[in-house]
């Protein structure tokens, strides 16, 4: 029955308050109130429920009831009466979370301030209970004890943000306890109500938290109602969407963590307004000018003072300034003088919407993957922040940080403006860097920049992923990886650009995704560049000995002299260069990581297959892969692993396994399965997705399953992510029908 009353809203919420001066049919509070009653009748049918003076807390008191909601009540009766009756109602299965005051005359002792806040919106049962309630309201209703309170709520609100700041919780927010959600949203309105001589002229902002409260409860009733918590999951989202009249489920998504945004902010100021009250100068507000909203905060970035630029940004924008006045605040945004906190009070205050109009859409647009961690909009801002914060921490670059030696001012000017524009283009049917690079060279000309600033500025955005995939998606060492980035214009400049703002655009992604590993790979890339090849590259191939001298170096992967030195490897060569058969080696390379490399003469196809069948059933698990076959050599094939074994026990143990082991294909799911590159002599293939034990074997069996050869593989792990990439040769299959073979089972 309460299913049935709950319906969507009359129009379909879009974040816009102004629909508050519409009549929208809330259903959610007529759900919990029939829900309340409900459980109320049935409580009432023991008499001794009333006799123990019970006070409702928490959503049942503030009439935001869900099916899953707990049922905490406070009660002031007699102990005995009082678990008599919490007993068997847990046995009709109604599990009331009960207490009793620790002291009836001060309910506020012994208990967490959470419990002292649901006092002032408790609902008593009893005229007793009632006039006890109002009494104890008295008492904590002074501003020490007022103060006191919300200190401690911020000290809660930050430990759970903290906890709830995951990718997933971009993806599937948790309604309730996310950041943004239906506590913050709580939280906001009971500090309204505790200090309302601070909120006499905040109708608009308690109007927001009210409008997003119905919004969420609405969404949470939904959410319970078809099985499942308070956090919305990817499975019904495309559901829910339909359900609240929204045709594409993003545009949904969007909408909420559009609200969830306003909602953090809103409760956010309100909280910093009742611990630190900000008297408005009614003269000056709101503020007129656009340089104004900039100069309150750069002189203090505070919540308050992005609170004022937030209620002035119609009034201040009213007369329609020029471009190029647009583009003066927005190279003092970029200025290195301008501190970080203020360039986030910028974005928060929503002061950037009106510098570059273009950024509003992507308000509360998430990307659903596994790999951008927050909203569009909070992706460029962070983009920004890591061009500056590496231009003045290049250590942070890793073995990039040499870059910094050659950037100079100007091109951290184009940094900074790639970093605005690279992504404006997302979410549109449009390829994102082409638009992108369009509106570069409309906008930038108009703010006034040179026409230098803004062609490098252009190709940057245009070509803004080329490096990565350069360096993680094809093969470094092919002549045509060179050939493609030469054909699309790159110079010394513009790779050393390229490479910073890389390494900033992976880590405003996701910060894990950047790692000593592939600053490696990307310093590898740009060296290979800007000098050739790396130094132990050339000791090795000027000191090849006579019997290798038709060796063809350049097909070993560049990483392998990368985490080994150059004498390390000459000696391998020359002795698996004499050998006739078979060879397992362990090495320890310069950050003392454990790899093993195999070598035989003659390749045979399921060679590799069989190497990580052997590793597999020895129990080690491999973070990085490098296959290679050389003609005239042999398979020279290393593997980084992690294993509790001895180097000595494992070498002597992979020498004296049997030819052949029994192992257990492993269950494990990808993320993607995608081609990455085609051309007549190789494709390569990509599997992402969470690192699992198999990932690798499950990866190469399934390759091999379906008859294709590998020519070399490139495997990374970084974080809780897995990027392997295989290089084969060519099936005589279309590559949809081999993909659709390859996804089988493991998607």
């Amino acid at each position: 029955m309460a299913e049935q009353i709950l319906v969507p809203p009359s129009s379909a919420p879009d974040g816009d308050v102004l629909q508050l001066k519409q009549k929208l049919r809330w259903t959610c509070f007529v759900v919990s109130d029939f829900l309340s009653t409900e459980l109320l009748q049935k409580l009432k049918l023991d008499s001794r429920f009333l006799q123990a003076d019970p006070i409702l807390l928490g959503s049942w008191a503030r009439g935001e009831l869900c099916p899953k909601s707990d049922l905490d009540v406070l009660f002031l009766g007699d102990e005995a009466v009082v678990g008599n009756v919490v007993s068997e109602n847990l046995e009709r299965g109604i599990r009331l979370r009960s207490r009793l005051p620790l002291d009836f005359k001060n309910w506020s002792k012994g208990v967490e301030f959470q419990d002292i806040f649901a006092l002032f919106q408790a609902k008593a049962l009893t005229e007793k209970s009632q006039a006890e309630l109002n009494l104890q309201k008295k008492k904590i209703f002074t501003l020490q004890k007022r103060k006191s309170l919300v200190r401690q709520l911020v000290k809660e609100r930050r430990q759970r943000n903290r906890r709830f700041d995951s990718i997933s919780n971009y993806l599937e927010p948790n309604i309730k306890y996310g950041s943004g959600g239906l506590r913050d949203l709580e939280q906001g309105l009971v500090v309204m109500d505790l200090f309302p001589e601070l909120f006499k002229a905040a109708s608009y902002e308690r109007k927001v938290l009210e409008y997003y409260k119905a919004f969420f409860l609405t969404l949470r009733q939904k959410l319970h109602f078809s099985g499942h918590g308070d956090v919305l999951v990817g499975a019904e989202q495309i559901s829910l969407s339909q359900w609240f009249g929204y045709q594409e489920h993003k545009e949904f998504m969007r909408q909420i963590q559009r609200g969830i945004s306003r909602v953090s902010f809103y409760s956010d100021w309100i909280l910093e307004q009742a611990l630190k009250p900000q008297k408005w100068n009614t003269k000056k507000w709101p503020l007129k000018k656009p340089e104004q909203l900039f100069q309150i905060l750069n002189k203090k970035p505070s919540v308050q003072n992005q609170y004022v630029v937030r209620r002035s940004l119609e009034t201040a924008f009213q007369k329609k300034i020029s471009e190029k006045q647009k583009g003066r605040l927005l190279e003092k945004m970029f200025s290195s003088q301008t501190k970080d906190e203020v360039l986030v009070a910028i974005f928060r205050s929503r002061l950037i919407d009106y510098l570059c109009p273009k950024i509003t859409r992507l308000v509360g647009y998430v990307q659903h993957d596994q790999y951008h961690r927050l909203t569009a909009d909070a992706h460029i801002l962070q983009a920004i922040r890591e061009v500056k914060r590496l231009f003045q921490f290049p250590k942070e670059l890793g073995h990039l940080s040499f870059l910094k030696k050659s950037l100079k001012k100007k091109d951290l000017s184009i940094l900074l403006w790639t970093a605005l524009y690279h992504d404006l283009g997302k979410g549109l049917p449009e390829d994102h860097s082409t638009l992108g690079e369009t509106w570069v060279h409309e906008d930038l000309k108009n703010y006034g920049l040179s026409k230098d600033i803004v062609q490098e500025v252009a190709w940057l955005v245009k070509n803004h992923l080329a490096l990565s995939k350069a360096a993680f998606r094809k093969n470094p060492n092919d002549h045509r990886t060179w050939e493609e980035l030469y054909d699309l214009g790159a110079n010394q400049d513009r790779i050393r650009r390229l490479a910073l703002f890389t390494a900033a655009d992976i880590r405003a992604t996701n910060i894990e995704a950047w790692n000593p590993w592939k600053s490696e790979l990307m310093a590898k890339v740009v060296k290979n560049w800007l000098e050739g090849r790396t130094q132990n590259f050339l000791k090795v191939r000027e000191k090849l000995p006579l019997a290798l001298v038709n060796f063809e170096i350049e097909k070993l992967d560049l990483q392998l002299f990368e985490v080994f030195k150059s004498d390390v490897i000459l000696k391998d060569l020359e002795q698996v260069s004499k050998l006739k058969t078979k060879d397992a080696r362990v090495f320890k390379d310069n950050a003392r990581k454990i790899w093993v490399r195999f070598y035989t003469p003659l390749d045979q196809p399921g060679l590799l297959l069989k190497y990580l069948e052997f590793l597999y059933s020895f129990g080690c698990s491999v973070q990085h892969a490098l296959v290679h076959t050389i003609d005239d050599f042999g398979v020279y094939d290393w593997f980084q692993i992690s294993t509790s074994r001895t180097p000595a026990l494992l070498e002597k143990w992979l020498n004296s396994a049997p030819k052949e082991v029994s192992v257990t294909e492993p269950s494990v799911k990808f993320m993607e399965i995608d081609i990455v590159s085609q051309t007549p002599e190789e494709w390569v293939i990509s599997f992402r997705g969470t690192d699992q034990k198999g990932c690798l074997l499950a990866a190469t069996s399934k390759i091999s399953g379906i008859g294709c050869e590998i020519l070399s593989a490139r495997v990374h792990t970084w974080g809780r992510q897995i990027d392997d990439l295989f290089h084969i040769r060519p099936p005589q299959v279309k590559p949809d029908e081999f993909l659709a073979k390859l996804r089988q089972d493991l998607l």
